[in-house]
């Protein structure tokens, strides 16, 4: 792993590098030298090369500062496109800089526009290529990591799973490390490799690259004693992973403050507050009122069809669990549904609108009504709150969304706790790049006509009650 980290930041640096001068020519030009943007003054473009290349070094450091070259951060979520952004950012302003200490005469300001946005673009598309070229490597075993799991509990397998298979995920978890069940016990499609009193040898003895501790799995004594004993230990390099388990991480997210030196986790009610706050509501406000006349031909070629057809309701309407449990109508167009009874006339219509996710188009006009997002949990029917209890605390902090982290896994959402664990992580790792991410692959699986199979939709709703269940809403008590 330490030879392919060296060569997987290699590249990336070389890439950027390359990147940067490419997107700082075109900039010139464009402006300077071009005929669609004509400029009327002398320019030296060897003074405009000079600032390029002395400023170069310290694009390359600052985006290591931005965390571009962190193998934690690399190959996997929005956030490295985040910090492309803001590392590009960042250097235009070192740049600018740069040309202030050398003397550099007035540059245009057209060519200084120009180039920062065309840096920042043709980095992030060379990011994304990259991230195609190393994932297709990921097959043959490069650029994955050895993992354990210390633990075997329903969280422990839960994690097992999502990490499988190691081609898309890039870490391949080779067993689990437990101080209850014998070594050689299966575990999923795995086996315990050792004790947990054993959990150094083993880990230098299989070259493990990070070891994933599930607190739940154990009990705290020995959780304690584990930490401990791996702070102190100065020969491992393999990095230390903490899950703190499924019912530690209902809370939307946690903020450290310190009261007279005293550290405290804050519990936030909201995961997405500030700016991000404001950049969602502005992307759905933009894009819900763009997306809805667009298609607004569409949804009534679709209802006439449907009316043609004998369809009624054209369009359905259901109650669903708002944020913060507010109940609202929301609305789809008659379709296809698993488990429902097959359409007598215009059945190929009905299976077409439920795959490719268009029966969802009358949902835009709760978008621009300000009850729905874009992008956020699934609508839950009011009915289904006994069945999603543990998880309703994130569900209801955040609008119901048309489309969600489901629609960013790579295959088929087979489990109730694995859907919740994509719904989880987009609740605790909220970014604008996030949702823009979704909507991309939402669009590529309706061209596809790719729709997520859910758990709900493979198996029936067990909606039984249990004996510890209170609801959360005053209406139902």
């Amino acid at each position: 792993m330490r030879n392919q980290k060296i060569i997987l930041i290699g590249t990336l640096v070389l890439l950027d590098a390359a990147m940067i001068v490419i997107g700082w020519s075109l900039a010139y030009q464009l402006r300077i030298t071009g005929e669609i943007l004509p400029y009327y003054y002398t320019a030296n473009p060897e003074q405009y090369r000079n600032v390029v290349l002395y400023a170069l070094p310290l694009w390359i450091i600052i985006f290591g500062l931005c965390r571009l070259y962190d193998r934690d951060e690399l190959l996997g979520g929005p956030q490295e496109y985040g910090n492309v952004v803001k590392g590009c950012l960042i250097g235009f302003a070192a740049m600018v800089g740069v040309s202030i200490l050398i003397r550099t005469p007035d540059l245009a300001r057209g060519w200084l526009l120009i180039g920062l946005v065309l840096t920042t673009f043709l980095v992030g598309l060379a990011r994304f290529l990259a991230r195609r070229v190393f994932y297709s490597l990921r097959s043959r075993g490069w650029f994955v990591q050895r993992a354990l799991i210390v633990g075997t509990n329903d969280d422990a397998r839960a994690i097992a799973r999502q990490l499988s298979p190691a081609s898309r995920t890039g870490v391949n978890v080779l067993g689990f490390v437990d101080e209850y069940l014998p070594v050689q016990t299966p575990v999923e499609h795995l086996r315990v490799l050792a004790p947990t009193s054993n959990l150094q040898n083993i880990t230098r003895e299989l070259n493990i690259d990070q070891v994933i501790l599930v607190s739940g799995a154990m009990a705290w004594e020995s959780f304690d004693h584990l930490l401990r004993g791996i702070a102190l230990s100065g020969k491992d390099t393999y990095a230390i992973k903490v899950s703190p388990g499924l019912y530690e991480t209902l809370t939307t997210g946690v903020r450290v403050s310190y009261k007279n030196r005293v550290p405290l986790l804050e519990i936030e009610r909201a995961p997405i507050m500030g700016i991000d706050a404001l950049l969602k509501g502005v992307l759905d406000f933009s894009v819900g009122w763009l997306a809805f006349l667009l298609t607004l031909p569409l949804m009534a070629f679709i209802a006439a069809w449907l009316y043609l057809l004998g369809r009624r309701p054209i369009i359905q309407s259901f109650p669903v669990l708002g944020k913060n449990g507010d109940t609202y109508n929301t609305f789809r167009f008659q379709a296809q549904r698993p488990r429902s009874e097959p359409w007598q006339r215009g059945r190929a219509l009905g299976k077409f609108l439920y795959d490719s996710g268009l029966e969802k188009l009358p949902q835009l006009w709760n978008v621009i009504r300000g009850k729905t997002s874009l992008v956020g949990p699934r609508p839950l029917d009011p009915r289904d709150a006994v069945t999603y209890q543990e998880w309703l605390p994130n569900l209801l902090s955040l609008k119901p969304g048309i489309t969600g982290a489901r629609a960013s896994s790579a295959e088929n959402v087979i489990t109730l706790e694995q859907e919740m664990r994509l719904e989880l992580y987009y609740a605790r790792n909220y970014s604008i790049w996030f949702d823009l991410q979704i909507l991309f692959q939402t669009f590529i699986r309706v061209v596809k006509r790719q729709r997520v199979i859910r758990a709900s939709d493979m198996e029936p709703k067990k909606l039984k009650s249990p004996e510890w269940y209170v609801s959360v809403f005053p209406s139902q008590h």
